[in-house]
């Protein structure tokens, strides 16, 4: 198999079927569209490889390939699937029974059995599959049953030459690394998420996406003409914080917020997180009812800085009688996804609520996407060492960005008032506001109060350390010790509240100095990339205008659920290198300074040790 990450070998691949294994070929001749039906001609591996710090407004970096002509492509977009006025869903099967298989798993143990799935073709064949398929035939074919709407917008397509290496063409060789530079106007894009997009809903009644893309790729053009498209690696933007630091202590106000109590839900308004909680009333409570609400004291402005640490004064009330009492209190940040397009075609309020998804228990909670710190060369090794078994130790894998807000703080349970002081931490990586075209990103302070009953008598955990040291001999892997006794309440409930507020973005080194311009503004600038970093900076460099055209989707290949990183598998029944095809291109960049600065620091310490050993011969002569 040929491996052709440059483009000196591109008449190698030329003399060969050529199928469009993503789907994006530009300008294929007819003949080379009917051969790439042939994909098992295809014997061509094309990978690519970039590193490049993640973008923020005002960088100008110099950045590394492993390709010939580059290109960094941003777009996004947005769909929204109902039910069409007055149209009702047809009946979905029913599995019970009689809807299923009459024979079971027994009889792929019977020495007649041919194999070859015999079991999972009989569970596609059952009574119920094939009603469902004629009942997702139905939902499929019947084009009235359903109002769609699709939205993208195209934001830039930058490409560059890179630097080419001294010599022909033909004599540069593959591994070669090419230099380019990336520059970025004073322009803030949307952060991009760490755990990506989510549905909204019930999939079969309606659906709702919004997606962006931020990706670099690789250009290899034939010589027959044919240009062919691969992915190089993701890129996550990091917007720069849109207020200037405060020059005086900020004013603030007293927020009062009245928290939620499970013993006032039903069962399908509680967070799925809780449900296998106790919520019954203990028997010695009964009759009675204790509500809670806290006071809390946040900046006039709400704003908090990703890293930041918080101290915040608040006093916790509890109102109402009985024998529930609180126990510690937690605040907790968090940003959410709100799909504004989508919502914007609900009918009800209760179904633009669904379609913006922010209130979904089911809806993720967004962590932004950026480079984390890589460890030193020394410490990888010494993490390559815990091993066992194949696999690597959790606790090694902590990431220094998994703060989050710290331990609870205890309260006095005797009391229907108190002032304590609230300490947490917003965490480096949440997920900063942003207004986006399509979607919001919108924060949080979430407040948890856990509650006990004065009227129960606490348990004693019945899990000894004796007892999980007589296991750890019996145990293919080691025994985690950290289990210490406590004492376990007989009921313990959670109540919970939660106000706005605004996480800005931490500064980076190419912050601007002043206000950066939102990508949605008319005259929004878009990045470029370059051959080389302008000796001149970001005065030499000429930024086009930035694409604001939304352009409606009206093609069954565009009208998709997703579209953004799904690129087609390659040849069939063989493993393929898929290079930096899914990799976060900004944490290549990271790790290749980090292994920079441990080749100084090492030849560092070797001069430093010459030195000791020069004076050490001097002192010995003298």
């Amino acid at each position: 198999m040929l491996v052709l990450p440059l483009l000196a070998l591109a008449g190698s691949c030329a003399a060969v079927h050529i199928p469009d294994l993503y789907g994006i070929v530009e300008a294929v001749p007819d003949a080379v569209e009917e051969a790439a039906v042939e994909a098992d001609d295809w014997a061509c591996d094309v990978r690519a490889w970039v590193r490049a710090p993640d973008p923020s407004p005002n960088l100008l970096s110099s950045a590394d390939a492993r390709l010939w002509e580059v290109g960094l492509r941003f777009k996004e977009r947005s769909i929204v699937r109902f039910l069409a006025p007055d149209a009702e869903m047809p009946q979905r099967p029913e599995m019970n029974e009689t809807t299923m298989p009459s024979t079971g798993r027994d009889i792929e143990n019977s020495i007649f059995d041919v194999g070859y799935d015999s079991y999972m073709f009989r569970e596609q064949n059952s009574p119920y599959n094939i009603l469902l398929k004629q009942y997702r035939a139905r939902v499929v074919e019947e084009p009235l049953l359903w109002e769609v709407h699709g939205m993208e917008r195209d934001g830039f397509d930058a490409r560059g030459e890179l630097a080419s290496a001294a010599g022909p063409e033909d004599s540069i060789a593959l591994e070669a690394v090419k230099t380019f530079a990336v520059a970025v106007p004073n322009t803030n894009f949307p952060p991009s998420t760490l755990d990506g997009g989510w549905y909204s809903g019930s999939r079969e009644e309606q659906f709702a996406n919004s997606e962006t893309d931020l990706r670099y790729y690789f250009l290899l053009t034939l010589r027959n003409g044919t240009t062919l498209e691969y992915p190089a690696g993701y890129t996550a933007f990091l917007p720069a914080p849109t207020t200037p630091p405060a020059e005086q202590l900020p004013t603030t106000e007293r927020v009062v917020m009245h928290l939620d109590s499970p013993r006032t839900k039903n069962q399908s308004q509680v967070d799925p997180w809780d449900r296998n909680r106790p919520f019954e009333t203990p028997e010695c409570d009964k009759g009675n009812l204790a509500t809670f609400e806290v006071e809390v004291e946040l900046p006039q402005d709400r704003i908090f800085e990703q890293g930041q640490q918080i101290f915040l004064n608040t006093t916790v009330r509890r109102l109402g009688n009985g024998t529930e009492v609180p126990s510690r209190i937690s605040f907790s940040p968090s940003t959410r996804t709100r799909r504004t397009w989508a919502a914007s075609f609900a009918r009800t309020d209760a179904q633009r609520e669904s379609l913006a998804g922010e209130g979904s228990y089911y809806a993720p909670m967004a962590s932004q996407l950026r480079a984390r710190p890589v460890k030193s060369r020394k410490d990888e090794e010494e993490d390559a060492k815990e091993e066992y078994g194949g696999v690597i130790s959790r606790r090694f894998r902590h990431w220094p960005f998994d703060e989050r807000q710290s331990a609870e703080t205890e309260l006095d349970g005797t009391k229907d008032a108190q002032r304590v002081l609230v300490n947490f931490t917003i965490p480096s990586d949440a997920m900063p506001s942003f207004s986006g075209t399509f979607k919001d990103f919108l924060s949080y302070l979430h407040v948890d109060l856990h509650t006990t009953f004065a009227c129960e008598v606490p348990e004693a955990c019945p899990a000894k350390l004796d007892d999980l040291t007589d296991d750890a001999a019996w145990s293919a892997y080691p025994v985690s010790k950290s289990h210490p006794r406590h004492l376990v309440p007989v009921h313990s409930l959670r109540h919970s509240a939660n106000t706005s507020i605004t996480i800005a973005p931490s500064p980076s080194a190419s912050s601007p100095r002043g206000h950066p311009t939102h990508y949605t503004v008319s005259g929004a600038l878009a990045p470029v990339l370059l051959p080389a970093v302008p000796e001149d900076g970001l005065a030499a460099v000429d930024f086009p205008a930035l694409g604001s055209e939304l352009r409606e989707e009206t093609t069954e290949e565009e009208l998709k659920q997703w579209r953004y990183g799904r690129w087609a598998v390659r040849r069939r029944g063989e493993w393929v290198n898929p290079g930096g095809e899914h990799q976060h291109v900004g944490q290549v960049w990271a790790r290749k300074l980090r292994r920079e600065e441990d080749v100084r620091l090492e030849e560092q310490a070797k001069l430093e040790e010459s030195a000791e050993e020069v004076g050490e011969g001097l002192v010995i002569q003298g």
